[in-house]
This record gives structure tokens, C-alpha cells and sequence, in this order.
């Protein structure tokens, strides 16, 4: 029996990196993205590389240090700040383990006695739906704490961010890779707060060539989320929606 569903990042990642499947369309976010599937997109093949705590610059450092480059690169921009997971890709990457999966697939995190038994015996299911806002004052205490990360600007730290995730975006894009960047959509208070719209600026300009296709979040339509961040599934439904209909103007 094989391990059905992925729910650490090793898994997520090593599923990417030594899948025999090329896959042509690749997703790099954070957990914002996680309900992305191939129903409510409407793709057949594609990988959510998405890193809950994390995000796009681990993702994308990991295609590129994999040397797997899709077609399309889509890269959510909402959690750029949170930069790199080092001590995730050193694991990944290391080089000795690196090169022994692939001759070896019983040391695949996925294969490991224990995960694969946990879900024999205990069962597992696919993510659980996104119906409805936390009760009060769970949802309250949820925005103020995300107020206090949403009004801090690190300046030097993102610019340095930046400048190492753009040498992994050009590294991608030089083997024909297309570059799709978007934003999810959040509460309007972090939408619009200081540090967003600054950071929207600094990756605007960072990434200000043609060959880069930017989709803005839609600001017309009124999306709820259970937290502040993360959608409903309805307001999901919604966006994806948007996000297709707007790329096809691509």
C-alpha cells in the first residue's frame, strides 16, 4: 500500500523532486493555495508546491535546485516576507541523501514505516472543508495578532529576499519557463496595509520585465475568510474563478 496524502513539507517536497512525472504547470505558495486541486482549477496536471509556513521562495528555490522546470511557474506573492526555509532545502538537498533516493525510494520520508502506518490504522482524509469564520472571539484574536506581523516593515531583510529569490526566477525563466506571478486575497485591512502595498512596489520592481505576466488580486468582489487570510471555500471558489477567467487574457 502507498502512502495516499501529503501533509508535511519533506513529503510535499520529495513527491516533487523525485516524481517520474514532468509535471507542466507547478504552483509555489504558501498555505494560502493549499485548497488548490485539480477539480476547482480545472487542470489535470499540475503540483501545489505550496510550504504553510513558509512559502514561494522555498518553493521556488526548490525547483530550481531540482532542475524539474515546468512550463509555468505560478508564484503567490502574499508571503514573500517570510523568505527561505533553509534548514527544510538543506534536508532536501543534502548531497549524499539527495542522490541516494533516487536509487533507493524506501528512504523516501512517504515510505517510512511509521507515516505509512499511521495512515493504515488511523486513516487519514483529504483537507478538511473551509465552511465557515471562527467563532468569536477566536476570529478577533486572529486579526490582531495578524496586525502585528502585517505593520512590521523589514526593509533590508526583504530587499535581500528578493534579490536572492530573483537570481532563482531568472535561473528558471532562462530554461523557457513561464513566470505567472499572483496575490491571493485577504482581509482589506492587510490587502491594503502599509507593508503589503510596499512590498507590492519592491516586487513590481524587481520583476518589471515583459517577460513576467503579473495577475492582480481582484479588488471588485468580496471574499470572506475564517481568519483574515485564509478563504472560505465559497469565496475560493470565487477567486479561482476570477483567477482563470483573468489569465485567459493573457
Amino acid at each position: 500500500m502507498k502512502k495516499k496524502y501529503i501533509y508535511k513539507d519533506k513529503e510535499r517536497g520529495e513527491e516533487y523532486i523525485y516524481s517520474n512525472i514532468k509535471y507542466p504547470l507547478v504552483f509555489a505558495g504558501s498555505g494560502l493555495i493549499g485548497g488548490f486541486d485539480h477539480e476547482n482549477l480545472g487542470r489535470k496536471t499540475f503540483y501545489n508546491l505550496f510550504f504553510p509556513y513558509s512559502g514561494s521562495c522555498t518553493a521556488v528555490e526548490l525547483v530550481a535546485l531540482s532542475k524539474k522546470i515546468p512550463d509555468t511557474l505560478f508564484i503567490e506573492t502574499n508571503y514573500i516576507f517570510k523568505g527561505f526555509n533553509d534548514q527544510l532545502l538543506e534536508k532536501l538537498f543534502n548531497p549524499v541523501a539527495y542522490r541516494s533516493k533516487f536509487f533507493l525510494p524506501c528512504l523516501l520520508e512517504k515510505n517510512k514505516p511509521l507515516p505509512l502506518a499511521k495512515e493504515i490504522f488511523k486513516g487519514h482524509s483529504p483537507r478538511q472543508q473551509t465552511i465557515s469564520v471562527l467563532p468569536s472571539p477566536h476570529y478577533q484574536q486572529s486579526i490582531e495578532s495578524l496586525k502585528k506581523e502585517y505593520n512590521q516593515i523589514d526593509s533590508a531583510g526583504f530587499k535581500n529576499i528578493v534579490t536572492k529569490l530573483k537570481k532563482n526566477i531568472d535561473y528558471i525563466a532562462s530554461h523557457d519557463c513561464t513566470i505567472i506571478f499572483f496575490e491571493m486575497p485577504v482581509d482589506s485591512f492587510f490587502l491594503n496595509s502599509p507593508k503589503m502595498n510596499w512590498e507590492r512596489k519592491i516586487l513590481q520592481s524587481a520583476f518589471s520585465d515583459k517577460k513576467f505576466i503579473w495577475t492582480y488580486t481582484d479588488t471588485s468582489s468580496r471574499y470572506i475568510t475564517s481568519d483574515g487570510i485564509h478563504l472560505l471555500d465559497q469565496s475560493l471558489e470565487k477567486y479561482i474563478h476570477y483567477f482563470n477567467n483573468s489569465l485567459a487574457y493573457k
